[in-house]
């Protein structure tokens, strides 16, 4: 009897100890992810990281937070966006830059993996939709779009828009869900190019 409650008690110190090493583990890493929040984000850094790294031109950014939660990320408050040279438009949009968690510490450069660009108004000129697709080809950053009004244009001239809506691009098509005069569609937008080879 006294060997069983021997065991037994010894059992609970081993259970106490890796209790305490995964508390104090998990407290490390998310001190890790929290201590950015007190760094300060110079928008020329944002600027050349991005116009480096993604070929983006952000124009006027009015506000830069950094959010732990759901993910590690810079999020921007932006008047304008510009992809390549002028191959996509947004504007008044709110852009989560999600970062690597590996790179947080990194003040030379922004480490991130995803682009995600929500509400604005997203602007597609149809003319420019090959130049857009080896955009994104040519990219190695992923860019979502989520709960935007896609304008999409012919020669500047607003052909029609898509309210409230999803975009998940690939290499060879954009995948498009929204809401048009309030009716839900979806459709695809692919390379003509890359259809034809």
């Amino acid at each position: 009897m006294r060997k069983k409650l021997n065991f037994i008690f010894k059992d609970k110190k081993i259970y106490k100890f890796f209790l305490y090493l995964l508390i104090f583990f998990g407290s490390c890493f998310f001190i890790y992810l929290f201590i950015p929040k007190f760094f300060n984000y110079p928008s020329n850094l944002i600027h050349k990281s991005l116009s480096k790294n993604s070929n983006i031109n952000i124009k006027n950014i009015s506000d830069i937070s950094y959010k732990l939660f759901p993910s590690p990320r810079l999020r921007l408050i932006v008047d304008n966006l510009e992809f390549g040279e002028n191959i996509l438009e947004v504007e008044e949009a709110v852009v989560d830059i999600i970062l690597n968690p590996l790179g947080l510490f990194n003040y030379r450069a922004l480490d991130y993996n995803k682009f995600l660009i929500k509400e604005g108004s997203v602007i597609i000129e149809i003319n420019k939709i090959t130049q857009l697709f080896n955009y994104l080809k040519n990219n190695k950053k992923k860019i979502n779009f989520k709960k935007s009004n896609i304008i999409l244009l012919k020669e500047k001239k607003k052909l029609f828009e898509i309210n409230n809506s999803l975009i998940k691009t690939s290499n060879q098509q954009l995948n498009i869900i929204g809401l048009f005069l309030n009716h839900k569609i979806y459709f695809v937008l692919k390379n003509i190019s890359d259809i034809n080879t």
